[in-house]
């Protein structure tokens, strides 16, 4: 049983005030490589950095601090796309439906074929609806594809321009340095050949992943309205 000076204890006690857990971008850094590393799927990172990153994530810059998820909206259940790999197959391994799949991924179009290798799927049996940041316009879903974005080279208030090759728009991060001096190129080029193509060899089955890729986790990181 609890006594009343007890109460009176917890009572007086702090509350954690709600915000958005962040991440200080380092040099190298990829948005999937952030989205892999704290279990934060491709389309989440996107919206809660609507108006700071770009849907290509041609923008990131070291030093910066990004949100990787909304209280509440936090998928932090999330697969790593492996080459070969079908929504069919996430489905099936993760026991969920395409209706999930979609509402939590709809980056992805309607027959799967601009899923590319290193996108960070969330995989959860629930929907997630994260937000954008307030006074922000929500990233249009079919824009955000930051497979061929360069790695984070500059610092915070360095300006740089760069050209992403349409070419290229399905293969993963590189971690190859990119010309500054080029003129920026418009996003719809990249975006309107989100395409992947088709692997000959044999399609691999997708392994359920126990939602720790390996790093210490983002239970520990601060969020973002306590910086």
């Amino acid at each position: 049983m609890v006594s009343f000076f007890t109460f009176a204890i917890l009572a007086a006690l702090p509350v954690a005030t709600a915000g958005v857990l962040s991440y200080v971008v380092k040099a190298g850094d990829t948005c999937d490589s952030i989205s892999a590393a704290n279990n934060a799927s491709t389309y989440q990172l996107a919206i809660v950095n609507s108006g700071t990153i770009d849907p290509s994530c041609s923008n990131l810059a070291i030093g910066a601090t990004i949100c990787l998820a909304s209280p509440g909206q936090d998928c932090s259940q999330t697969h790593v796309v492996q080459t070969g790999e079908t929504c069919n197959q996430l489905e099936s391994v993760f026991g969920i439906n395409s209706t999930i799949l979609w509402a939590n991924n709809p980056q992805i179009n309607e027959d799967c074929t601009n899923m590319y290798t290193g996108e960070v799927i969330c995989t959860a049996g629930q929907v997630f609806t994260p937000s954008a940041p307030v006074g922000s316009v929500a990233a249009d879903p079919s824009d955000i594809h930051p497979a061929s974005a360069p790695p984070a080279t500059t610092s915070v208030g360095t300006t740089t321009t760069t050209t992403t090759s349409s070419s290229s728009s399905t293969s993963p991060p590189t971690t190859t340095s990119t010309s500054t001096s080029t003129s920026s190129s418009s996003s719809s080029s990249s975006s309107s050949s989100k395409t992947t193509s088709t692997s000959t060899s044999a399609t691999p089955t997708p392994t359920p992943d126990s939602g720790d890729d390996g790093d210490d986790g983002d239970d520990n990181l601060p969020w973002c309205d306590e910086l």
